[in-house]
C-alpha cells in the first residue's frame, strides 16, 4: 500500500482546472493533518471535506 501512495503526483490548481469529464466539484484549502501541508480539499454533498493528495478527511 505504501509503493501506491509514493506513486501519486500531485497535480497543480491550473492543472485540475484543466481536468474535464465527471460532475463539477466543489473544493477548498485547508490544512491537511495527515500531509501537514495546505491542500486542496473536494467537498462531497454533506459537507464532508477530503484531502485531493491524502484522500483522508
Amino acid at each position: 500500500m505504501e509503493e501506491k501512495k509514493e506513486a501519486l503526483q500531485e497535480l497543480s490548481l491550473d492543472e485540475m482546472d484543466q481536468i474535464s469529464g465527471g460532475a463539477d466539484v466543489e473544493t477548498k484549502t485547508q490544512y491537511c493533518k495527515e500531509c501537514r501541508k495546505v491542500r486542496v480539499f473536494i467537498v462531497y454533498p454533506g459537507g464532508r471535506a477530503v484531502c485531493a493528495i491524502c484522500h483522508k478527511s
